[in-house]
């Protein structure tokens, strides 16, 4: 599923505009983000942990 289609259907199920939807979308995403740039894991139940890692690139 993409980002936009998550979008329709969040707005559907709560009874959003399609824009509120996915600006609240856009904020999840940039707080899972910032929170993993400082170190920190983001759980997300029935989904899972994010942990950000660092590492040596793949060679190409």
């Amino acid at each position: 599923m993409k980002q936009a289609e998550l979008a329709r259907e969040l707005a559907r199920e709560a009874r959003l505009p399609a824009a509120a939807a996915q600006d609240r979308i856009d904020e999840l995403v940039h707080r899972i983000i910032k929170n993993l740039r400082r170190g920190r894991p983001v759980e997300l139940p029935g989904l899972g942990k994010l942990v950000a890692r660092t590492g040596a690139g793949k060679k190409p």
